[in-house]
C-alpha cells in the first residue's frame, strides 16, 4: 500500500486487534523503539488514522488507538496483505506453508 509503510501497517494491524495500547507497549508488540514508535504515531495521526490521548490511569503515559477512519483503512489494507499473501504462497504445500511461517517467527 503505497500511502503507508510497513512499519505503520504493522502498528495499524495491532492497533486493529485492541481497543487502545499504550505508546510504550504499542511500540514493543511491533518491535521498535520508543523514539521509532513516537515518529510513527505521530505520522498516522497526520493521515487520520490515529488518535493519541492521555492515559486515564497515568498521566505519563500516552492511548493510542485506530480513529473510524483508522479502522476503515486498516480493514482495507489487511484484504489486500491478504491478497498478497496467499498470491505469494499459492505454490506452497500446506506443510511448506507451515514451516515457512514457523521460521518467519524465528526472525
Amino acid at each position: 500500500m503505497p500511502e503507508i509503510t510497513p512499519t505503520q501497517f504493522a502498528v495499524l494491524a495491532k492497533l486493529e486487534k485492541t481497543e487502545s495500547l499504550s505508546q510504550n507497549h504499542l511500540g514493543r508488540l511491533v518491535g521498535m523503539d520508543a523514539s521509532t514508535t513516537k515518529g510513527v504515531v505521530h505520522r498516522l495521526k497526520k493521515k487520520g488514522y490515529v488518535l493519541s490521548t492521555p492515559s486515564q490511569t497515568d498521566l505519563r503515559r500516552l492511548d493510542i488507538s485506530l480513529t473510524a477512519d483508522g479502522r476503515a483503512f486498516t480493514a482495507k489494507a489487511l484484504k489486500t496483505a491478504q491478497s498478497i499473501s496467499k498470491k505469494t504462497a499459492r505454490h506452497l504445500s500446506q506443510r511448506e506453508l507451515e514451516r515457512l511461517l514457523a521460521l518467519l517467527d524465528k526472525i
